[in-house]
């Protein structure tokens, strides 16, 4: 029986956010918080992952976008799959996903956290690794955003977590906001 290629893609695909989806699932705590680490003389970073926000200021009440960002001097060199958590207090509330092409993502809403793995069956240069819509439920809820990718690779399986750094503070987006 002939398949066609896209079968096989789809197949494979479907494998790797399986195998994504498993290991965003098993916390075994040994993870690296790339904000604390220590470069030493001569080290560089060749990525970063930083927190971007539809509104700077919102209001109580209001509904923000909230997204978790990779990008740097190595962006083109492309994610093949990441797990990262958004870690939050009571003054947001999780609403919802917020839907965007290029990776396959699971999404796990917990108490104080929102764990997402996802994975690209295909070389992209895409920055955005997941965004949700949160509701601001006290004023200052932007500074209590937290942001930690705990596995990271390339396209050709690679660890990309020793080039990686952590952007401290939310940086404003508005072309978020056009995602819904």
């Amino acid at each position: 029986m002939n398949t066609h290629p896209y079968d096989r893609l789809f197949r494979a695909s479907m494998f790797v956010l399986a195998a994504v989806a498993l290991a965003a699932c098993n916390d075994r705590g040994e993870t690296l918080d790339p904000a604390s680490a220590r470069p030493t003389p001569g080290d560089t970073y060749r990525r970063a992952a930083y927190i971007s926000v539809s509104d700077e200021h919102p209001r109580v009440g209001d509904t923000i976008i909230v997204a978790a960002r990779v990008g740097g001097a190595d962006s083109s060199l492309g994610i093949g799959s990441f797990k990262a958590r958004l870690t939050h207090d009571s003054s947001l509330t999780y609403l919802g996903e917020v839907a965007s092409p290029d990776f396959m993502r699971v999404v796990n809403p917990g108490e104080g956290q929102i764990t997402v793995a996802g994975a690209t069956a295909t070389v992209t240069s895409q920055t955005l690794l997941f965004a949700v819509r949160m509701v601001v439920r006290d004023e200052n809820a932007l500074e209590r955003l937290g942001l930690q990718v705990d596995e990271l690779t390339s396209p050709g399986f690679g660890n990309e977590l020793p080039a990686l750094r952590r952007l401290r503070g939310n940086h404003l987006d508005r072309s978020l906001s056009l995602l819904r």
